[in-house]
């Protein structure tokens, strides 16, 4: 990449809160799209034609800019020349009869949310020059990926970028995650409602940000005790009715567990981050039962008791179970 381009993929992030106009000499072509110049490359800024249907992009144009065809919703074709590297964030966001696109055998960087929503878009072809993938692009979508590049892979029915998960294909009803995984990344999962079924590895670490957000479907999972991070409202609205917290846990954000009806919660003696502001409020009077697995020396019990009242508070202490036994 060269010395240009290599400034668009750092500034063109910030770029909206920095400067409120970071294109310059926008013309808009005989079909309603905008371009400019963008850091001395062309860049596609924004299309105004809601009406458009089909679309080629001028050959020359270097970056898809962030947000270009949000919510274009009759949008159904679009063709990009091999001179494109960049498709920014939100590019095609909500272009939901969007069906097929020919990507540009020189793309190097896909943005955030790039093709969230594009419910009609079945197949993307990943080229072999892509080397970056920032967050979840295809969220929301139901999607086979036909990937080229060495830098990503597919194994089963996740996109995967080294150990680590950048999103599901095809929304899948159950997902079992390789042993080699460490991290789930921000979204991976987002908002799939088949989602029935997840196996974890022993070895994952982090559960990223609105990993499995919105799962309403998900209630099988296993949780390996190597995971240090559940990050802010990583199960959130998924319909969990027992949650076991992993001993090595050492973060959980904010409203990890929201939005179902927990009946039983598991915690190990050693885990001190648990406490009242972990289990939402809708959440704690479903609660049947709480776990706290232990070691068999029965002598230690009246101190993780105490240990345990103060971080739970007295309503959730009172329905605490202590077994003798380590997981």
């Amino acid at each position: 990449m060269n010395s240009i381009l290599n400034k668009i993929v750092s500034q063109i992030v910030v770029a909206h809160e920095s400067d409120p106009d970071p294109v310059q000499n926008i013309a808009t072509d005989q079909y309603g799209v905008q371009y400019g110049k963008y850091n001395g490359v062309l860049a596609l800024v924004k299309c105004i034609n809601e009406g458009l249907t089909e679309y080629t992009v001028i050959s020359g144009t270097a970056v898809i800019y962030k947000s270009a065809f949000w919510g274009m919703s009759y949008l159904k074709r679009i063709i990009l020349p091999d001179t494109v590297e960049i498709i920014e964030q939100d590019a095609f966001l909500g272009c939901s009869y969007l069906k097929n696109i020919k990507m540009s055998a020189n793309l190097k960087t896909i943005g955030e949310d790039a093709f969230s929503d594009c419910r009609s878009l079945k197949r993307i072809v990943l080229p072999e020059t892509l080397t970056t993938i920032i967050g979840n692009p295809f969220k929301m979508c139901n999607i086979n990926i036909i990937n080229k590049s060495p830098d990503f892979k597919v194994d089963g029915k996740l996109l995967i970028h080294g150990t680590k998960v950048i999103c599901q294909l095809k929304q899948p009803t159950s997902i079992k995650v390789p042993l080699y995984i460490k991290e789930i990344g921000e979204s991976a999962c987002k908002n799939n409602f088949r989602l029935k079924k997840l196996v974890l590895p022993e070895g994952l670490t982090v559960i990223g940000k609105q990993a499995f957000l919105e799962c309403h479907a998900l209630r099988d999972i296993n949780m390996p005790d190597t995971v240090t991070t559940i990050d802010d409202e990583a199960f959130a609205g998924c319909n969990f009715w027992r949650f076991t917290f992993p001993k090595s846990l050492t973060h959980i954000g904010y409203d990890a567990l929201w939005g179902f009806a927990l009946l039983s919660v598991v915690i190990p003696s050693n885990l001190h981050i648990v406490n009242a502001d972990t289990l939402p409020e809708e959440t704690i009077h479903n609660i049947d039962d709480i776990i706290i697995s232990c070691s068999p020396d029965k002598s230690k019990n009246n101190g993780i008791r105490r240990r345990f009242r103060n971080l739970l508070g007295d309503y959730l202490y009172s329905k605490v179970k202590l077994i003798n036994s380590i997981r």
